[in-house]
């Protein structure tokens, strides 16, 4: 596409890419109630999107005619750490340009509605070897590995959850539409740490 080395993928619900919204109808209290959605998943997990500017990469996409998006702004190659946030979080291990902020004006002035996608179930091995606490366990005693083949998972009943809650917390003092979870989950085998054996008790 237009000689990135991407293409766009996406779900077009049935109103057609002609644009033709359908009715608003009086039960439809919530945007995306409101007119049927055309959701563009564009997967880089941030790769080449710093290189094209916010309001370029905008038109990109609502020339598609999608009307809203999952929107990576987190590095995602290995699994996701703390170094590649590229929006203000008071979390970031490394501070990038704040790509979110620039973007979501040229997006709203598109019609394009904004879904961060957050994944919470995918970590480096580096990251997780920092935060061992959090790791999920096996029966016997070893940490959760493989994941993805290169990553790790955390616990949910780690103190990971409040780490997870204030990336939350900084994405939510964007003027965003949504975030999409892609997890936490339990891989099977898990979880046995400590947090979950005192929980249990």
């Amino acid at each position: 596409y237009g000689g990135i080395g991407y293409g766009f993928l996406g779900i077009s619900f049935s109103a057609g890419l002609a644009g033709q919204p359908r009715p608003v109808t009086p039960s439809a209290r919530h945007w995306w109630e409101q007119e049927p959605l055309r959701i563009l998943d564009l997967v880089t997990s941030f790769g080449q999107i710093p290189d094209i500017q916010p309001a370029e990469l905008a038109a990109r996409k609502a020339a598609h005619f999608y009307n809203a998006e999952h929107l990576e702004v987190m590095h995602l190659v290995k699994g996701l750490d703390d170094q590649g946030f590229f929006f203000s979080s008071k979390l970031a291990g490394k501070q990038n340009p704040d790509f979110l902020g620039p973007y979501l004006p040229e997006a709203k002035k598109r019609g394009l509605r904004v879904m961060i996608y957050f994944n919470v179930h995918w970590y480096t091995r580096e990251f997780g070897e920092q935060h061992p606490d959090w790791l999920q366990v096996r029966e016997d005693g070893k940490p959760l590995t493989g994941v993805y083949v290169t990553g790790m998972d955390f616990c949910v009943n780690s103190p990971w959850r409040e780490w997870v809650f204030q990336i939350l917390r900084d994405l939510c003092a964007y003027p965003i539409d949504g975030i999409f979870f892609d997890g936490p989950i339990f891989f099977p085998d898990t979880c046995y740490c400590r947090h979950c054996q005192q929980r249990y008790e």
